[in-house]
């Protein structure tokens, strides 16, 4: 059974659950073929390094601070706002990103 909404088309599959299709494409394919796409124009982002603005010490996403809590890989967005910096106290805040090519790395 089928029924028509502009370019969508609703059928019933074999079990009789209606399926959206669209432009003749079933659900399913469409969301297959969505997500392989997007997975293959995704580029992780780089790791960033974080610079303590009142005593200089640098958090660096890709090796994170385990002793601190924060594993290898630990997104800056990802770190607890009530964070302090394990140096001077300092609050998340108080963190400025920096380029890693002007960290020398």
């Amino acid at each position: 059974m089928a029924g028509t909404g502009g370019a969508s088309v609703y059928v019933t599959d074999r079990s009789n659950r209606p399926k959206l299709c669209h432009n003749g494409v079933s659900t399913e394919r469409l969301s297959t073929f969505m997500s392989s796409s997007i997975a293959a124009n995704t580029q992780p982002e780089p790791y960033k390094r974080w610079l303590c603005s009142v005593c200089g010490i640098i958090y660096d996403e890709a090796k994170g601070w385990p002793e601190e809590g924060l594993a290898a890989g630990t997104r800056w967005d990802d770190v607890p706002l009530n964070w302090c910096c394990p140096d001077c106290g300092a609050i998340k805040d108080d963190f400025d990103m920096i380029d890693i090519s002007e960290a020398g790395a």
